[in-house]
């Protein structure tokens, strides 16, 4: 339906997506605040190794 959004390191250094609708995506529609996406991207990081 839609296209494959972006990833991006952002300048916050947080892995940012700029799908609208991403909660990782600190200029859409409902973002997490910097602290909880810095949780999320530790998260993932200790699970992709």
């Amino acid at each position: 339906m839609w296209g494959e959004p972006e990833w991006f390191m952002g300048e916050d250094g947080a892995w940012t997506c700029e799908g609208e609708l991403s909660y990782r995506n600190p200029g859409g529609h409902d973002p997490l605040d910097l602290s909880s996406r810095m949780e999320v991207d530790n998260v993932l990081r200790l699970n992709v190794s």
